[in-house]
């Protein structure tokens, strides 16, 4: 089944687990609309009953609740790269789940969960904190890998299965003042410098 894309790291979530998400969204979209936070686009979609709430397990310790992505990427040969807003069952508040299949280390690049994993230490105040970065394992404890590359034509590389979650934040088109806007731009141009 892991071979087909089964995921074993997810189950369907409890109606109290579901419950959590959806009054999270809820609070979150009653706070947009009181003008004390900036709306992310699409986080209604959230609510759709239609998608079935399910439980990620991050870990051995951390587990989020999401139902319909709130961003996906479709492409045949891309990353498949899907965000959620999800309900952070240990830490009671709302994150976003980013879920993709990473390009798999090279002697040139590091992959974007490598750069995750070096930024936490450095609890740099310039970028998204990441509560959880890591790879997604498969029913043998192996870390889930592709396999389309071999049976490729090309130069396709090996991708990996990866899971970051991160404090939510919103777009800077989102912001509600000319102060705001300029504190992003400040900590873009010192996230740029330090890590340049």
């Amino acid at each position: 089944p892991d071979a087909r894309g089964f995921d074993n790291t997810a189950t369907l979530a409890t109606d109290a687990e579901s419950g959590l998400l959806t009054a999270g969204i809820i609070h979150y979209l009653a706070m947009v609309k009181a003008n004390k936070l900036g709306l992310i686009e699409h986080a209604q979609k959230t609510l759709d009953k239609t998608y079935p709430a399910y439980k990620i397990q991050l870990g051995s310790d951390f587990e989020v609740v999401v139902r319909r992505p709130i961003y996906t990427k479709s492409s045949v040969a891309g990353t498949a790269t899907r965000g959620y807003l999800g309900y952070s069952i240990q830490g009671k508040r709302l994150v976003f789940l980013k879920d993709l299949w990473d390009n798999e280390r090279n002697e040139f690049q590091l992959t974007e969960r490598e750069v995750y994993e070096l930024l936490i230490p450095c609890h740099s105040p310039h970028i998204p904190k990441s509560l959880f970065v890591g790879l997604v394992s498969n029913s043998k404890g192996n870390y889930q890998i592709t396999r389309s590359q071999a049976l490729a034509f090309s130069v396709w590389t090996r991708r990996e299965h990866c899971r970051v979650v991160q404090e939510v934040y919103y777009p800077i088109s989102e912001l509600l003042s000319s102060k705001d806007v300029v504190c992003v731009i400040r900590d873009c141009l010192l996230g740029e410098y330090v890590f340049s």
